[in-house]
């Protein structure tokens, strides 16, 4: 082997990228890094010139990014370009925009990533942050747009106020975006953007349709009164019990109906019970005391029923509340398994000796000591009607 062919193997075009990288390393002639930065037979090399390449060198970097097979070199190159290069710019970002056959790489989206980093014209800016396929790219966007456009005062070509409102509207509709996000990895990343979004149609929004109950809790509470039927919507419909309870906390005393109907069909204690304390309105309580799903919802507006009214209600809970109660016992001596209690099931009639203890008409209480379904309750209704004749013989 020739003496040439050696120094070859040996420097910048040899094929061995760590070996030719390292030889690359050693040289600062600017010429001959060009030189090797157009022609070295490794990627390894080539990149390492493009790298100590100064600032003269735009021409051969453009050609690069415009050129190059190698992706990696091309990212390498955009990174060294400066702001002139405004077309080949917006060439890249929108190639990949406007074509549905473009397929993408990783190293495609940085060299996009790195040529929106370094635009400086506007309505391209505000285009990209509007209707690049990407979210991140659309986020860069809006957030290089921002940047240019944060002093607030007028630029030669003017629009400069005009774009930081446009940049601002992006972003909360960026934030909304991420808020409604239904990839689970960003959850963090939707609950920040709620944080930071401040449009309340856009909350509203979210409100409703975000994927992360976290991120729909955020936005109710965000949310100000004039979004009724918002919190309405997500106190009786959420999947979420916290979410509902966030509405019901928003709710004012106007939607009494409302409240009413999230207690009704609420098989949450802790809901139906966030519900009813807003609830003045006797009608609906009493709907609620006779037909909600949830037995302790139930209870708690059959507490808030006023006596004078409610007569018929508490003979009708009377003579047919009652429930099956499953429970649990201790055990003398564990079981094979080793557990220590058993299940055992029992008819509970609660709520109708609570209603017995309500009723002072006598005809009422009188078919319930006939006709009540649980002996607990008949027995109750007769004990009644004899303190009662008892206290008007005394009288």
């Amino acid at each position: 082997m020739s003496l040439p062919e050696l120094f070859k193997l040996a420097g910048w075009q040899s094929d061995d990228g760590d070996k030719s990288a390292k030889a690359v390393a050693e040289i600062t002639d600017q010429q001959k890094l060009a030189k090797i930065a157009k022609e070295a037979p490794h990627w390894k090399a080539r990149e390492t010139a493009i790298g100590k390449l100064d600032e003269r060198h735009q021409r051969l970097f453009a050609d690069i990014v415009r050129n190059d097979p190698s992706e990696n070199l091309r990212v390498e190159a955009m990174k060294k370009l400066d702001e002139s290069h405004q077309a080949l710019f917006a060439t890249i970002v929108r190639g990949y925009n406007s074509s549905p056959l473009v397929q993408d790489t990783w190293s495609r989206q940085r060299i996009r990533m790195e040529a929106i980093r370094k635009m400086t014209d506007k309505a391209l800016l505000a285009d990209i942050g509007k209707n690049a396929k990407k979210r991140d790219e659309r986020s860069e966007a809006i957030t290089r747009l921002q940047a240019i456009t944060a002093d607030g005062v007028e630029d030669r070509d003017g629009g400069k106020n005009l774009y930081a409102g446009i940049a601002e509207n992006l972003y909360q509709l960026l934030l909304t975006d991420i808020a409604k996000s239904d990839d689970r990895l960003s959850y963090d990343e939707s609950e920040a953007a709620v944080k930071r979004l401040t449009d309340q149609t856009l909350l509203a929004s979210v409100a409703r349709k975000a994927k992360n109950s976290v991120a729909r809790q955020e936005a109710i509470g965000k949310l100000d009164a004039r979004w009724q039927e918002v919190f309405a919507e997500a106190a009786k419909n959420d999947e979420s019990k916290y979410v509902r309870m966030a509405a019901i906390r928003k709710l004012d005393g106007q939607h009494q109906a409302a409240l009413a109907d999230v207690a009704k069909q609420n098989d949450d204690d802790d809901v139906s019970e966030a519900a009813i304390i807003k609830i003045a309105d006797q009608t609906l309580l009493a709907g609620v005391a006779k037909n909600a799903i949830n037995r302790k919802a139930r209870w708690l507006a059959f507490e808030k029923l006023d006596e004078r009214r409610h007569q018929a209600l508490f003979a009708d809970l009377a003579l047919h509340d009652y429930y099956l109660e499953r429970s649990f016992r201790f055990l003398e001596t564990p079981g094979d398994d080793g557990s220590s209690v058993e299940p055992w099931e029992y008819y509970t009639a609660d709520l109708g000796k609570a209603a017995v203890k309500k009723l002072t008409d006598p005809s009422l209480l009188a078919v319930v000591a006939k006709k009540a379904e649980h002996q607990d309750v008949r027995e109750a209704a007769e004990k009644k009607l004899a303190e009662l004749a008892q206290g008007a013989r005394t009288e």
